[in-house]
């Protein structure tokens, strides 16, 4: 066994249904649909946890749709949810390759670390990826990067919540 807890990743709001990827000695997606409040198992594609190095969390495709992106090394495949007619049908089709390690400073090659995914704004498109150098926020469409602090460090918070906006109440009515 890999881990000797689970690994969750933040939970995404795709459509109807909640989507968060899941990892103890194995890996799957959760899918929760809203409308009909079951729960459904989705097999991620077969790279996504082959070795110690490989991360993945679910994320909107580009068309809206369920998407996948697999971070193997220091690189980064974007996958798109196929449906067929029947569950069973269903597969994933990769879209992109990204390069991470031509994007984002990482640090001398000896001293880097594995990339770690640590949160999702799927209403802006864009992912926080952890390396040794920093945490970074990259736009996924236009693979442009801005770097959020320089703690890479393991030891950080593991999940991050990207807020785009924040609601600044009027508390003089409440005096």
């Amino acid at each position: 066994m890999k881990y000797f807890q689970p690994v969750l990743t933040p939970t995404i709001l795709i459509g109807n249904s909640l989507y968060w990827s899941y990892v103890l000695g194995g890996a799957c997606i959760i899918e929760f649909d809203l409308d009909t409040q079951r729960l459904a198992l989705i097999e991620p594609t077969p790279n996504a946890y082959a070795h110690d190095d490989t991360v993945f969390a679910v994320m909107p495709a580009e068309d809206g749709g369920l998407g996948l992106i697999v971070v193997l090394g220091f690189g980064a495949q974007l996958w798109k949810w196929k449906a067929g007619v029947r569950h069973d049908d269903a597969t994933w089709v990769l879209g992109r390759t990204v390069e991470l390690d031509k994007l984002l400073p990482l640090g001398a090659a000896g001293k880097r670390k594995p990339l770690a995914l640590v949160g999702f704004d799927e209403e802006n498109n864009v992912t926080l990826v952890r390396t040794s150098c920093g945490i970074f926020l990259v736009h996924l469409q236009s693979m442009t990067f801005k770097r959020l602090c320089n703690s890479g460090s393991a030891r950080d918070i593991h999940i991050y919540n990207a807020f785009s906006s924040f609601y600044d109440a009027d508390l003089s009515s409440l005096a």
